[in-house]
């Protein structure tokens, strides 16, 4: 405990504060550094200006007790009554605002360590929970326009309340006289004694009636004023001196101040050393999650010599390298974001697969454009996405209590680190938006429902998985500039009777309906397994595609399909009988020649039949039928002995098949006509 008495004699004696002339150690320095509360109160008392001494390494008082834990010591440096020669004036990091405090609790060492970063990095909960609730009144700092406004205003209430005073003033009887003379109340005394001036009196009196209203209303708002008014004005008054004092409260330490050679923050040395009670305080007082890590001069040469993708680090990058879960999950509840994708590429580099689902749910955005295909939802999910997806259903008419309502696109662009794509990362970002699912997790399969926009490209993706093209909302898809070798094998077939994208589904009232929704309608409802898709456009470029599964033509509002530079060497059959393809681009790939009937095994059978498939049965003669109606020119019934059909119109709509090959396109009257 030090030796007290000791010390309060050799004050009594005449010791003085001098300090080391080496190392600047003041006598209240080692007091508090060796947590001697007792003596470092006497010493304050008699000489406070020691609280703002450092040494040669630039620590105050305050550093010595944060290094060794004595919270006492540091609660008396805060809470002591320093004498006004001893404050000094400071400035909060806005500006705006000035204090005084008898020593700088943001200084910094010769490290560039604080108060509050020391604290954070021994991770002595109590010191920073105490640095964060203290508070000093502070001063707003006046600039020249408002000091100016200030005045104008003044003067104003100066000229309204003159003019006030001087309309409050009553004005002074006058006889009805000739003479002009004043009455004075013995005159009108005397006169009202006499019988003949009787008439006379009375006019006077009614003269000066109001004048007597008038300074007995005025005595009564004085006497009102004194009573109630000035009371209410002074209350009034103290209760908005109240508030703005609590107002002008401020914590004085930094909490974003730059330490450790301006490199990180306290929150920053805090989230590295998985400090998670630390972390909590600090964002609880509005600490910045999203501020950079900046590295020293050494280790960023040298990270850039070995080829880093990214140099510097944030807090969500530092607990995603700690595989800290639930520091990612706090830093992410308060606002913390990846916008460079350096968190996303660690954890895809750890293999982290649920922190990348909690990454990747931060880049949901609600779309303005489409909207959720709601028709779709009197399919129950294991209908449309399979028996292993699906809910716990109770047998309600429709869906409407776990329905998503927020249509969602996901861009996913540009990572560069995803290898794949996992069913649940697309339904934690829906339900990113629709935070209602989140009250039933066995129904969060619902949010599938709403995704109606989904980029994956510019990444590492070597396969997609099933499910994105059973996305009964999904109108854009583009996963291009990827790895991918092919597509799911067994793409989902439409729903039976489905015109533009729409499912044929019983009417409201049918018997069946229950049926449907809970997934059980026989095969001559709904064809087993099959999906309701309104898949617009699809963006396949850059790939390493071989081959084209039957399924994608058969989508039943494709429009736009992208595969160019790929690898594909064949086509299937089904690519004339897309329902709505309109634009196919096959630019750069290995394609020798277009499609051909399956059935056409032999020159003998092509020359007998070769446009059989393509001949309306109304038009014997050979005239090509197309769906608007229109009709090309007849078709002779040979073909080339090269055994490939000649070039035949699309009869769904017109496609338009872009260099195939290399080779140009030529255009037809009822459709577009593609030549090998």
């Amino acid at each position: 405990e030090g030796h007290k008495e000791m010390v309060r004699l050799l004050l009594e004696h005449g010791a003085d504060d001098r300090i080391h002339p080496v190392t600047k150690y003041s006598p209240l320095y080692v007091a508090c550094y060796y947590g001697r509360k007792d003596i470092a109160e006497i010493l304050l008392k008699k000489f406070p200006c020691l609280a703002s001494v450092c040494t040669v390494e630039k620590w105050l008082p305050l550093h010595a007790c944060i290094i060794n834990g004595h919270n006492s010591v540091l609660a008396l440096l805060l809470t002591f009554p320093y004498p006004l020669h001893c404050m000094l004036s400071f400035r909060d990091k806005s500006g705006r605002w000035q204090y005084q405090f008898a020593f700088d609790v943001n200084m910094r060492d010769v490290t560039g360590q604080s108060a509050l970063y020391l604290a954070s990095y021994c991770a002595n909960t109590k010191m920073v929970d105490m640095m964060l609730k203290y508070k000093l009144s502070t001063q707003k700092i006046k600039t020249r326009e408002e000091i100016e406004q200030e005045i104008a205003e003044q003067e104003r209430e100066e000229e309204q309340a003159r003019q006030q005073r001087d309309s409050c003033e009553p004005p002074l009887p006058r006889s009805s006289g000739a003479t002009g003379c004043l009455v004075s109340p013995s005159d009108t005394t005397s006169n009202s004694n006499a019988p003949a001036d009787n008439n006379s009196a009375n006019n006077n009196n009614s003269s000066s009636s109001p004048t007597k209203s008038l300074r007995i209303s005025g005595g009564i708002q004085a006497l009102m004023s004194k009573l109630n008014l000035v009371k209410t004005d002074n209350s009034s008054s103290a209760g908005s001196a109240a508030d703005t004092n609590k107002e002008n409260m401020i914590c004085p330490f930094d909490i974003d101040l730059y330490c450790n050679s301006n490199t990180e923050t306290a929150l920053h040395v805090a989230v590295k050393n998985r400090h998670h009670n630390i972390v909590t305080l600090l964002l609880a007082a509005a600490a910045n999650p999203n501020l950079r890590i900046y590295l020293p001069d050494d280790k960023m040469a040298e990270q850039a010599s070995q080829h880093y993708i990214f140099t510097g680090s944030t807090a969500l990058v530092e607990a995603c390298r700690n595989h800290d879960l639930g520091m990612v999950e706090m830093l992410l509840k308060n606002h913390a974001r990846d916008d460079q994708c350096k968190a996303l590429y660690i954890a895809a580099h750890n293999n982290d697969t649920i922190i990348l689902s909690k990454l990747l749910a931060l880049k949901a955005h609600p779309d303005p454009e489409y909207k959720i295909h709601k028709r779709c939802l009197e399919i129950s999910p294991g209908q449309q996405f399979g028996s292993g997806l699906s809910v716990s259903y109770t047998g309600g008419a429709v869906y409407s209590g776990i329905c998503p309502t927020v249509p969602v696109m996901i861009n996913w662009h540009g990572q560069r680190c995803l290898p794949f794509v996992k069913d649940q990362w697309l339904v934690d970002a829906s339900v990113q938006l629709n935070p209602k699912l989140r009250l039933s997790p066995r129904n969060q399969v619902m949010a599938l429902y709403a995704i109606t926009r989904l980029d994956v490209s510019n990444n590492a993706l070597t396969q997609l998985p099933s499910v994105i093209f059973s996305l009964p909302s999904l109108r854009i898809l583009n996963a291009g500039q990827n790895k991918l070798e092919q597509l799911p094998p067994g793409l989902s077939c439409v729903v039976s009777g489905a015109v533009d994208g729409t499912a044929t589904l019983p009417r409201r009232g049918n018997k069946n309906k229950s049926a449907l929704l809970a997934g059980r309608l026989s095969s001559s409802a709904v064809v087993p397994g099959c999906t309701v898709s309104v898949l617009e456009e699809i963006h396949l470029q850059d790939n390493r595609l071989d081959y084209l599964p039957e399924g994608l033509f058969s989508l039943p509002a494709l429009q736009h399909l992208d595969v160019s530079n790929n690898k594909l060497t064949c086509l299937p059959y089904k690519m004339w009988s897309a329902p709505k393809l309109r634009d196919l681009n096959l630019s750069l790939n290995l394609l020798s020649t277009l499609p051909s009937r399956p059935d056409q095994s032999s020159s003998s059978s092509a020359d007998s039949q070769p446009l059989e498939p393509f001949l309306d049965d109304e038009d014997p003669a050979g005239g090509t039928g197309l769906s608007d109606g229109s009709s090309t020119s007849s078709t002779p019934k040979s073909t080339p002995k090269s055994g490939l059909p000649r070039p035949m119109s699309h009869t769904g709509g017109g496609s338009t098949v872009s260099s195939i090959g290399g080779d140009s396109t030529s255009h037809g009257s009822g459709g577009t006509t593609a030549g090998s």
